[in-house]
């Protein structure tokens, strides 16, 4: 019993000698990363203000005659299909007869 015990606080002690020893390298990487920062981002030049309303104004002009999109033609169902090819056939079967009527 008393082995178990010995091995158990021998395994916690690693376990907290390698968290300390994360923690003081991610505090090493975080000072470093920081002096890196610095010189590898560029000091950002402040954007000049322009007249506010003229922005505005051309903005909502653009915003309002931009064309989004465009409404497409439905899809018929199979009836309406249907009823539109029986016309055209009955439109067809009667230039038909028209023409046959002229040629007697």
């Amino acid at each position: 019993m008393d082995e178990i015990v010995a091995k158990s606080k021998l395994l916690k002690m690693e376990r907290q000698k390698l968290k300390e020893e994360t923690t003081e390298q991610t505090d090493e990487l975080d000072k470093d990363w920081q002096s890196l920062s610095q010189i590898l981002v560029p000091k950002l030049k402040p954007i000049p203000i322009r007249n506010k309303k003229d922005n505005y104004d051309s903005w909502l002009k653009e915003l309002t005659t931009e064309v989004t999109a465009k409404p497409t033609d439905r899809l018929k169902t199979t009836e309406e299909l249907a009823k539109e090819h029986k016309e055209l056939l009955d439109q067809l079967e009667q230039k038909e007869l028209r023409e046959q009527k002229k040629e007697k």
